[in-house]
């Protein structure tokens, strides 16, 4: 508390004591700043034990992707270049002797390196015997291809179809790679192989949509996407069983396409409000089961 001001006294403590008045009221100011920055800075205790956990959880799975880093590496092709000692350096610098033995197996610096992928032709030469009558020749028979009259042999098709359907690359990126690594390659030709071999397999996607309609819980939904020619949106309609995943192209949203997939099956259907899914959870259909929002919790714990 401070003193009564009188201004008829004066003297050097009044002075002394109006300064640390002034000192205290900007400490207290100062303390006062502090206490609310903390208060602000610092999460609920309920918060931070779900933070601790949460970073104890990404230490782990940081630690477990690179125990299977290290494992992936290990299993690569090693090639070991044996590197001897420079000529100038096989002179002992203090005895000047040149007889230098070897100190076990070398010390050992490793490197990943990346060869580029290349394509190979390969000359089937067929054998060919015939009989010395005359009556008689045979060749052997000519190597089996994914489809009559191709050059291109099954591992280059399989990598065209994933590389595109995969890892997303448009055909026109992989004429370019595929130039640069020294075969030119026309996109009509890879767009004319996708096809061709897409008639192949298709009975691999009637499997796969045969073991969702056979799984007991399925999750669907539908995105739009822009249709090549058309001011219309098509969409694409992803059905979840477990690890499956099976998509269905349709240029329209109706419930015609969840119905050929899912119609006629039993079972959970976890899907959104839309409307046109209640044609597989009528009467004796699927039982519909929309996703839950998550909880408060959940949001602060994942921060979105």
């Amino acid at each position: 508390m401070a003193p009564p001001d009188d201004p008829e006294h004066e003297c050097g403590w009044q002075g002394y004591a109006k300064s640390l008045e002034k000192r205290l009221a900007e400490v207290e100011q100062k303390l006062e700043q502090l206490a609310r920055h903390k208060s602000e800075k610092l999460p609920p205790l309920d918060r931070e034990r779900l933070r601790n956990r949460d970073s104890d959880e990404r230490l782990a799975e940081a630690k477990r992707k690179r125990q299977e880093r290290a494992l992936a590496k290990s299993r690569l092709v090693t090639e070991t270049v044996e590197l001897k000692v420079p000529d100038a350096s096989r002179t002992c610098p203090h005895c000047r002797s040149t007889e230098l033995r070897s100190v076990g197996a070398g010390k050992p610096s490793t490197m990943l390196d990346y060869v580029p992928r290349y394509f190979r032709r390969r000359i089937f030469r067929r054998e060919t015997l015939s009989c010395r009558c005359g009556q008689y020749i045979v060749n052997a028979p000519a190597p089996e291809r994914a489809t009559d009259k191709t050059q291109y042999g099954p591992s280059f098709i399989a990598h065209l179809i994933v590389s595109k359907c995969g890892d997303s690359i448009p055909l026109y990126r992989l004429e370019r790679q595929y130039r640069r690594l020294g075969i030119p390659i026309s996109r009509s030709t890879m767009t004319d192989l996708f096809h061709r071999h897409a008639e192949l397999l298709a009975p691999l996607p009637a499997r796969l949509l045969e073991r969702v309609r056979q799984s007991e819980l399925v999750l669907g939904d539908e995105t739009s996407i822009k249709m090549l020619g058309s001011t219309k949106r098509a969409y694409v309609w992803t059905f979840i069983a477990g690890t499956l995943i099976a998509y269905r192209f349709s240029v329209d949203r109706s419930g015609e396409t969840p119905q050929q997939v899912l119609g006629g099956t039993q079972g959970t259907l976890v899907v959104d409000g839309y409307t046109d899914y209640n044609k597989v959870t009528q009467v004796n259909g699927r039982r519909r089961a929309e996703p839950r929002a998550r909880s408060t919790q959940a949001i602060c714990r994942d921060g979105r």
